[in-house]
């Protein structure tokens, strides 16, 4: 089966886990994933990991959010289809 493979920078929200979806921040938005059935930590700042959809890799910034920062929008098209 063919999967899509997308490269995303962004910032988890909590750990990236099989059995449940993935909440990653990118630029103020929020990308909720389908389930999660893989993960590989290829460094501190950097994951890849497989959903029932997609196959990811996370470039995680070293500095999430800039200062002053607290509001994030919710875009329904970020998220993916199950």
């Amino acid at each position: 089966m063919y999967k899509k493979e997308l490269l995303i920078t962004g910032t988890p929200v909590g750990r990236i886990t099989p059995g449940v979806r993935a909440l990653i921040i990118e630029d103020g938005f929020a990308r909720l994933t389908s389930t999660v059935l893989t993960v590989e930590e290829r460094s501190p700042f950097e994951l890849r990991f497989e959903t029932r959809n997609t196959l990811y890799t996370l470039s995680i910034p070293v500095r999430s959010a800039p200062p002053g920062t607290d509001t994030i929008s919710f875009a329904p098209y970020m998220a993916e289809r199950e």
